[in-house]
């Protein structure tokens, strides 16, 4: 069973473990979707996680709602997501304090990359988000310098932290597609956590879910993520 974090008759939020499907794939492996789905009885995708991603996600309990609870999230001044990241250095531009990102997005999906580009054309979606630097470490001079973020998604698009991150030179911990090096541990993004005003009940949920603190990079931030 996966680890429930909330739960209500109307939805439930997870806690994704990596390299598990958020719903079926060509893999054909069970994905998280088909677990809740043999417990419950019925769970609706709501959104979506890639496969290397971990953390919070949410799915539909009710299918009478899952329209509503897809329009929450869609919404990301409504729904708010965070995430945690470890970047391969700083990323070109930061001065300090938060950072925004802000840059014109294109997905391939023959590739399955998506790209940061000049102007708009069709494709082409507008990515925002907001990242706060925790701590950084350097384990074997400045070509080692790991730092991780806190990042707030304004948008949602495919791949969107892994690009810009990567845009500005400073690609995420094992994320070979997008240009780290890195080659121990998984991709270095995690959905930490989910705050919203229930669309039925009216409560307010947050909740927040740590990766494993022993697994490499994160447990080169341990103190940092032990204070969070």
């Amino acid at each position: 069973m996966p680890e429930i974090l909330y739960r209500d008759k109307y939805l439930c939020l997870c806690r994704k473990p990596v390299g598990i499907p958020s719903q079926p794939d060509r893999t054909g492996g069970i994905s998280l979707l088909d677990s809740l789905s043999e417990e419950l009885g019925f769970a609706g995708l709501v959104h979506r996680l890639d496969t290397p991603t971990g953390g919070v996600i949410m799915y539909s309990l009710n299918e009478q709602v899952t329209g509503k609870l897809s329009a929450l999230v869609s919404d990301h001044e409504a729904y708010v997501k965070e995430y945690l990241a470890v970047s391969e250095g700083i990323p070109e531009g930061y001065v300090g304090g938060e950072m925004i990102m802000e840059d014109l997005l294109y997905h391939d999906k023959l590739k399955n990359k998506t790209f940061s580009v000049d102007r708009r054309r069709a494709g082409v979606k507008p990515a925002k988000l907001v990242c706060r630097l925790i701590a950084e470490v350097s384990e074997d001079g400045i070509q080692k310098k790991k730092a991780l973020w806190s990042i707030r998604l304004f948008t949602g698009r495919t791949h969107q932290i892994r690009a810009q991150f990567a845009t500005r030179r400073a690609p995420l911990s094992g994320d070979g597609k997008y240009g780290g090096r890195e080659k121990r541990g998984g991709l270095a993004l995690w959905s930490y956590k989910a705050s919203f005003a229930h669309p039925i009940t009216g409560k307010h949920v947050s909740v927040c879910a740590m990766p494993d603190m022993s697994a490499y990079p994160w447990c080169l931030f341990y103190d940092s993520l032990s204070e969070l």
